[in-house]
């Protein structure tokens, strides 16, 4: 029951949804930062290159950065150098898709049409909808992480390899004969020999004469 449940098709594919959702998540938040910087693409032709270039790097630096922190988390490693990138990444991801955020919420006509009374209710919706993107990022970087440990990623590993080793050897050990013991029994039926013949020899009227015990032969002979 337990190698069924383990092979359904949701434990197979969940891991990679998450990843290509993490992934358009930082798309989208770079999208956004694409056109916080649109203006300066009327300044030169290299600009739209440049302007791309920038959001696609933080895209890719919200993507590795945060799955980098989690993993260094997760192992108790140092975080110090990985924290002031993340926190520079997360805060111009969040302040760019606000920008956007504003930009909607002025041109869409959809929410001009609903009610007034729930118009102050649905701008605080957009703003905050747009604005958490980048957390999504974090958040589902977490998951991957713990997901990529469960699988057997980072000290996972070791650990499986150690216990596959140490179950090798308990298995040799369990094979292999103890040869101290062995020694032992034939000691002990080798004396417990030697005391009968001795005691056969001995004469039976002798007054003060003692008998070695089976048990000691093995050691006085």
């Amino acid at each position: 029951m337990m190698k069924r449940f383990s092979s359904s098709w949701i434990r197979v594919v969940e891991h990679w949804v998450l990843r290509v959702a993490s992934l358009v998540c930082s798309l989208f938040s770079a999208y956004a930062i694409h056109l916080f910087f649109v203006p300066l693409e009327v300044v030169d032709h290299n600009e739209q290159i440049l302007t791309w270039g920038v959001a696609a790097a933080f895209g890719c630096l919200g993507y590795i950065v945060s799955r980098g922190l989690v993993h260094r988390l997760m192992n108790k490693e140092r975080i110090w150098a990985y924290v002031p990138v993340v926190f520079l990444v997360v805060l111009v991801d969040m302040a760019c898709n606000y920008i956007l955020a504003a930009s909607a919420v002025r041109s869409d006509q959809w929410l001009a049409a609903v009610p007034q009374g729930q118009q102050g209710v649905l701008t605080f919706i957009t703003y905050l909808i747009l604005s958490v993107i980048p957390l999504m990022s974090i958040v589902l970087a977490v998951v991957d992480m713990d997901l990529e440990r469960s699988k057997g990623g980072g000290g996972a590993v070791g650990a499986r390899v150690g216990g596959a080793g140490g179950g090798a050897h308990s298995g040799a050990a369990c094979l292999a004969p103890d040869r101290s013991a062995t020694a032992r029994g034939g000691a002990l039926v080798w004396g417990r020999i030697r005391w009968s013949l001795w005691a056969r020899c001995r004469c039976r009227g002798q007054t003060g004469s003692v008998l070695v015990e089976p048990s000691d032969a093995a050691g006085r002979f």
